[in-house]
């Protein structure tokens, strides 16, 4: 705490007049053994940690003095009626300790987060401190579990470990939750999410369940509009039905089907995915904000598999003619990994621009490694641009972000058609791989917009 000088000799402390509600709230930000740790400070900090709405319990940092602060035996918690069945289990030093001070909490929990070793998936601590935590907390709806690995351990490796550390929770105790995370565990079944009426945001994250277990966690969770499925393994398809669906996140995935079906779903995030193609389907007609990347795959061999940006924008392009309609009328922003130096792509792109009606936000990253150029014959990449795009483009296009520009022609010609004819563009942001001499001479353009700005990076991330 910091003392204000207020004259020759008053000093005033400012934290010590805020309200308890705002110390609470600051003490809720901090993990758990730091909360604690502020009974030290002041009397008036004393007990404040017990109200917290939201506590965090890491096991790298739950030691010894958390125990002494707590002034507390064994004996006092254990002789408890209401404790002793969560405690029969045979709850050790770390899992104790966190017994003790969910115990001790007294005021509105609403949200809680646990990063445990796996030793306490062994022993079924886990799911007794869920067991607590809904039959004491009532008000809890935000929670997220996460398995540390051991010291030396790869934090890959969790959730191919023995089933022995499985993540097993008991019946329907999701059911009471809004949020949940869940970092690092093998799962062989959704009887936790049954009833899960009121989930809206999951996030599943390293995680290893099969297609039976994937599913039923999809269908118990019908009110969900907040989706994440990140660099999870063991399922062999990835199908998604939810009309209440607003956000999805797919990212590092390996499925031999995508389906998504989600008319509500207005911001789709895909980032190194691997599916054939033909075995891709997307209905999602109230999409406003599309990206496709692989920024999560490094090795250039391993992003030879990936789903390409491209790739998606055909499927896009093919569907449309199919439907004899725009299925993106709605998108107001899109940001892909292409490549404007190579025809096949560009052509891509400047189709599925024409679809983009509504668009106000481009971005794209070039590769890092060169493709051959391929020539436009018979057509100067200017006039390309001109015969391909629309008006109607041009005329909504206001921020625009050209990521690993190297100053070839056709990225040239490409940021000069957007300085010279998008009429509403407010900014374009160029952030060149290496030199920025070529991009330079962009500012010399004629500005078909009066409220354009160019701006220029060079080796910048």
């Amino acid at each position: 705490m910091r003392d204000v000088e207020m004259g020759s000799d008053e000093k005033q402390d400012f934290i010590s007049e805020l309200p308890n509600e705002v110390l609470t709230f600051i003490l809720s930000k901090l993990r758990v053994d730091e909360a604690v740790r502020c009974n030290i400070l002041a009397k008036r900090w004393l007990g404040l940690w017990k109200k917290a709405p939201h506590i965090e319990f890491n096991g790298k940092h739950m030691i010894r003095p958390v125990t002494q602060l707590l002034h507390s035996r064994e004996s006092t918690i254990t002789q408890d009626p209401f404790l002793y069945p969560f405690m029969k289990g045979g709850v050790f030093r770390y899992g104790f300790v966190i017994f003790q001070l969910m115990f001790r909490h007294s005021g509105n929990l609403s949200s809680c987060r646990f990063l445990h070793f796996k030793k306490s998936l062994w022993i079924g601590e886990v799911d007794t401190w869920i067991k607590f935590l809904v039959n004491k907390m009532n008000g809890l709806k935000h929670l997220s579990l996460e398995c540390l690995p051991d010291y030396g351990q790869d934090a890959d490796e969790i959730m191919f470990e023995n089933e022995i550390y499985k993540l097993c929770i008991s019946h329907k105790k999701f059911h009471c939750l809004s949020s949940l995370d869940l970092i690092n565990y093998t799962m062989d079944s959704w009887c936790a999410f049954e009833d899960c009426h009121n989930l809206k945001i999951l996030k599943l994250e390293r995680i290893h369940l099969d297609d039976f277990v994937l599913s039923g966690i999809l269908q118990n969770c019908v009110a969900l509009e907040n989706f994440s499925l990140i660099e999870s393994t063991g399922f062999t398809k990835l199908i998604i039905v939810n009309s209440n669906l607003k956000i999805l996140r797919l990212q590092v995935l390996c499925v031999g089907r995508l389906e998504v079906i989600a008319q509500n779903l207005e911001v789709l995030f895909l980032d190194s995915i691997t599916c054939p193609v033909k075995n891709l389907s997307i209905y999602a007609p109230s999409l406003s904000n599309f990206e496709s990347h692989s920024y999560s795959i490094s090795s250039i061999e391993e992003r030879t598999f990936v789903m390409k940006s491209y790739d998606i924008i055909a499927y896009f392009i093919d569907l449309s003619m199919q439907q004899s309609c725009n299925i993106l009328p709605k998108l107001l922003a899109m940001s892909l990994d292409l490549d404007l130096n190579n025809l096949e792509e560009i052509m891509y792109l400047s189709s599925a621009l024409g679809l983009c009606t509504s668009l106000q936000v481009l971005d794209i990253t070039l590769p890092e490694y060169d493709y051959n150029d391929f020539t436009l014959p018979f057509l100067k990449p200017t006039l390309f641009w001109e015969m391909r795009l629309c008006k109607t483009f041009t005329q909504k296009l206001k921020f625009v972000t050209i990521r690993g520009f190297k100053g070839k022609e056709k990225e040239v010609e490409f940021a000069k058609f957007l300085i010279t004819r998008a009429t509403m563009m407010k900014r374009i942001n160029i952030i060149c791989y290496d030199s920025i001499e070529v991009a330079e001479n962009l500012l010399s353009l004629p500005r078909a917009s009066h409220n354009l700005t160019i701006n220029l990076k060079c080796n910048s991330n």
